[in-house]
């Protein structure tokens, strides 16, 4: 059987250590202009991804249509890993540089199906073609502005929430709700409205897969301020109150979504869970009272003794 051949070591002494702590370097191949990307400004990029070790390329922009954009300061809402688009950060328009991840923090990305296993040191070797537009701070943004760059976060989200990389896809939808709360149009009903209560239960979903029941209420709530007979929002709201024990606002928010939608089967099951857990808890009560009472009793009777 033949033995793996060993990587040489690499003297990292040349390379630029982007964090400071050897897990992420870099190393000039091509120079590139004078300046850094801006914040929010769009990156052209050429990126091809090899395995550190065999030199197996698991990723090539190059053989894709045309190469890929990125948002420079944005570590989460790309196909690309965090080691990555923290570098890029301190590249120049033009400039072609070698990458090495030698933690897998910052190797694969979040939403990565990849075969290869994380633990993995990886090669990234990433061309600057060119620099594209800046986006605008939310203040300042336009409404079509707005609505665009809250659908491309709130898509990203969706992506991570369908690979159940959920801590991911909440700060998308957070992100999102960031944007249309610091935009002058966050009073628009038409296009605005929609998409912060679209964002507001997407958002709500993802904390229930991450089990965070009182943000989740939280979140329904914010939700219901906006749509008072948004369906989902209120099934959700008395979903939270019945795993709380607080039933009466359970059943207030259960009955108002029957109203919404009389022939909705979740609704029937919510309400007929929510009438046996309230009579376990009536059950539960009357024992505990009945243990109370009892050991009253005997203590009066040893008294009187």
């Amino acid at each position: 059987k033949k033995k793996k051949k060993k990587m040489e070591k690499i003297d990292y002494s040349e390379w630029e250590d982007i964090l400071g702590s050897g897990v992420l370097y870099k190393k000039v191949l091509v120079s590139g202009g004078n300046h850094k990307p801006e914040k929010r400004q769009e990156l052209y990029l050429n990126v091809i991804g090899r395995l550190l070790e065999t030199k197996e390329v698991f990723y090539d922009s190059t053989a894709q249509n045309g190469p890929i954009i990125v948002q420079s300061g944005d570590t989460l809402n790309s196909d690309l890993p965090v080691g990555v688009l923290l570098t890029i950060q301190l590249m120049t328009e033009g400039e072609r540089s070698i990458i090495h991840i030698l933690d897998q923090r910052q190797g694969f990305p979040a939403n990565s199906k990849s075969k290869y296993k994380r633990s993995e040191k990886l090669e990234y070797e990433v061309e600057i073609i060119k620099f594209g537009d800046s986006e605008p701070e939310p203040e300042i943004m336009r409404l079509d502005e707005v609505v665009a760059a809250v659908n491309r976060k709130k898509n990203k989200g969706n992506e991570f929430f369908k690979n159940e990389d959920y801590e991911s896809a909440l700060s998308c939808y957070n992100t999102s709700i960031a944007i249309m709360e610091r935009s002058e149009h966050i009073n628009d009903e038409t296009q605005i409205k929609p998409l912060m209560i679209q964002c507001g239960n997407n958002k709500v979903s993802t904390l229930v897969k991450l089990s965070k029941t009182f943000e989740g209420k939280e979140a329904a709530i914010k939700v219901l301020n906006l749509d008072p007979e948004n369906f989902k929002a209120l099934i959700w709201r008395g979903t939270f109150a019945l795993t709380q024990n607080e039933f009466e606002e359970a059943l207030e928010s259960l009955k108002k979504a029957q109203e919404v939608n009389s022939d909705s089967v979740l609704v029937k099951k919510k309400l007929k869970e929510l009438k046996e857990k309230q009579e376990e808890f009536r059950k539960k009560e009357k024992e505990i009272y009945s243990g109370w009472i009892s050991r009253d009793k005997r203590k009066n009777n040893e008294n009187n003794e």
